[in-house]
Parts: C-alpha cells; structure tokens; sequence
C-alpha cells in the first residue's frame, strides 16, 4: 500500500512536472509570437511577411527579385511602373497602425497656352524699295516675290512666299532665293543669300508714276466718261503696256518714254501725246480735249417732243460714219467739227447739218418735216 502510494505520487509530480513544462512551452511560444508581432509592428508589414507562416491556402509573397509567374495587376493612380512590368503589390496597414502617406505622382506637363504662337523658325529678312540711290523708300504698291534658288524638274521655279507689304519680314531657312520686287510695271530681280544671321537688304527700282485726267473746254471730263492707253514711246507704234485705264489711276511705270492716247466717249474724241516718266517723281498730265457731248432729238415743230424708235446715224462732210444710235434722246460725243445727221423714223428719213463747238455740251433738233 505504502509502494502503491508511493508510485501514485511519483506518477502525479511526473504528471505535474509534464504539465508545468508543456505550460512553459506554451508560455515560450506565446513570448515568441508576441515577439514577432512586435517586431512586425516595429519593422513593418513587410518585416512580418517575411517571417511569419502564411495561413493555409493562402500564397505567400514571393520574396525579393524572385519572378513572378502571376501578372501583375494594374497600378494604382499615382505609381508609375518599374522597367518591366512589375508592380509592387500593397499591403493593407495592420489595425492600429497609421496609413502610410500616399505615393508622389508625377505632375504632367502643362499644356500649351491657347492661342500661343509657335517660335518662328528661320533666319529674319527684311526688304525695302527705293526709286533711287538716298531717296526714301517706297511706301505703297510693291509686291514682292520669293523664288526658289533652282528650278523644279519641270523647269519653272517654285514661288516659296510673297507679301504685299511695303517693308515684309520674312522668315526663311539658311539658302539662296530670287527675291523680285514690283512696283507696277518696273520690276527688278535680284539673287538673296541667306545664312544664320538676319538680312536687311534694299532694292532699287528706277521707277516713276503717272495719273491722268482729261478735259474739255475748261470742264474736267468724268472719270467714266474717258479712257487711257499707255504704250512704249515716244511716238505712236509702240507695243501697248495698259489700256483702258480710268482717270485718276495711278500707274507705277520704269523710267522711260511713253505715249499715251485718250477716248472721251464712244465715237471720234481722241486726244494722244509723248510722256517721259522720272524716278521717283509723279508725273501728272492732263488731255485737253477738242470735243463736246450732244444730245440728239426728232421733233415734229421746234421746241417739241422727241419722237421715239428713231434711228441715228451721224457722217462726216466727206460722208464717212462717226456713229449710229437708236433712241429717242441718244447721247454722243464729238469732236469739234461739221457734221451731218440722218433720222430715220416711220419709214420717213429726215437730216440735218450742224456743227461742234469745243466744250459746248448741247442739244440737236431735226424737224420732221
């Protein structure tokens, strides 16, 4: 009995001994993962993926530089992804833990300012034109032309740009081009070398003007009334440079001779003569013509009503046509001189003789009779 009791309690203080150590035990793993979790909490998310055991089912990180044969997913707004394509997975902070701050993104580059204007590329060129050497430059009525250096495989040479302005800048690459000014009909031409540095540069156009008005009598004649030609002089003959020109025009022409020959009316008024143009001067010339306007009239007593649906045919003394009209007022203008007028009305032919004076503007009645 005493053995038995003696057995029995060296079984319970074994028992007790067991049970104190797997008590220790279990207090040495406890320290040991509050440790861990320390640690982790101390080091971070990522100290206690690498140490501690993932949970059944669940894949653990692959550690560092190993390839992953998942594909990454998308990244987040704000990441950039690395060279070649992955991205690093984020893991949610532990409860209680502070967030950590949000990744710097990358500020995208502003937009261009609407309405901004490009830089201009090429090398600055500005030009001028004078009429002559020291005199000032030409203000108006230039045009200018920018030609390719060498021409295309068709054989003309390509126009690169052109400006109506009286001094143009142009932007153009480093290059040689055929710059040709105009003014009116004097032009000049001249080959452009263009480097990196700006070029001012000054044509000469030995050039005049010229503006006309006509009249008759002591009375200016309407501009609508009258109309130029301008031909190379001096003397009639020469090859016609313009024609129908307006009084009051403008013609913008090289220094030279010229002739110039003017119409007042449909009919036989002309006046013509020599003009010699200066550079850089307006020559202003004015035709006098020796002529008149005259309206026509058939009536049955002086002093009458004009008949309608007549037809007018005036001849010279030597029987030659001047010009024919159909009309009850027909308006004609003449040079002065004898003339000799035909109505035909109604079957019924009438005329008369009558004469022009220069710049008497008049009225002619044929009677019917």
């Amino acid at each position: 009995m005493k053995h038995f009791s003696k057995a029995m309690s060296m079984k319970v203080n074994h028992g007790a001994r067991r049970a104190h150590a797997g008590k220790g035990r279990a207090a040495g793993s406890r320290r040991r993962i509050a440790a861990l979790l320390l640690g982790s909490l101390l080091l971070g998310p990522h100290s206690l993926r690498a140490q501690a055991p993932s949970p059944p089912g669940v894949l653990a990180p692959p550690p560092a530089g190993a390839p992953s044969l998942i594909p990454a997913p998308p990244a987040p707004p704000g990441i950039v992804p690395p060279p070649g394509g992955f991205v690093p997975r984020i893991f949610a902070p532990s409860p209680g833990q502070p967030a950590p701050p949000p990744a710097a993104s990358v500020p995208a580059p502003s937009p261009p300012r609407p309405g901004a204007a490009p830089a201009p590329a090429g090398t600055s060129v500005r030009l001028q034109a004078t009429p002559r050497l020291g005199s000032p430059p030409l203000t108006r009525g230039l045009i200018w032309r920018v030609y390719a250096d060498k021409p295309r495989l068709d054989g003309k040479v390509a126009i690169l740009t052109q400006s109506t302005e009286a001094q143009p800048l142009f932007r153009l690459p480093p290059g040689a081009y055929l710059v040709n000014a105009a003014y009116g009909r004097a032009t000049v031409t001249r080959r452009l070398e263009v480097g990196l540095n700006p070029v001012a540069d000054t044509f000469v156009l030995t050039a005049g003007a010229l503006r006309l008005q006509a009249t008759a009598g002591e009375r200016i004649i309407p501009d609508t009334r009258v109309t130029y030609s301008v031909s190379a002089g001096p003397g009639p003959g020469g090859t016609t440079l313009v024609e129908n020109v307006r009084a009051g025009r403008i013609l913008r022409l090289p220094v030279g001779d010229y002739f110039v020959n003017s119409r007042y009316g449909e009919a036989n008024a002309f006046m013509a003569g020599d003009v010699k143009i200066e550079s850089g001067r307006l020559t202003e010339v004015t035709m006098k013509h020796r002529a008149a306007q005259i309206t026509l009239k058939l009536v049955s007593a002086p002093g009458g009503e004009a008949l309608a649906n007549t037809a007018w045919t005036v001849l010279t003394p030597g029987g030659d046509t001047v010009q024919e009209s159909i009309g009850a007022f027909p308006i004609m203008v003449l040079g002065a001189g004898d003339y000799t007028v035909i109505a035909r009305n109604d079957q019924r032919i009438f005329n008369a003789r009558f004469s022009v004076e220069t710049g008497r503007d008049r009225e002619v009645e044929v009677v019917a009779k």
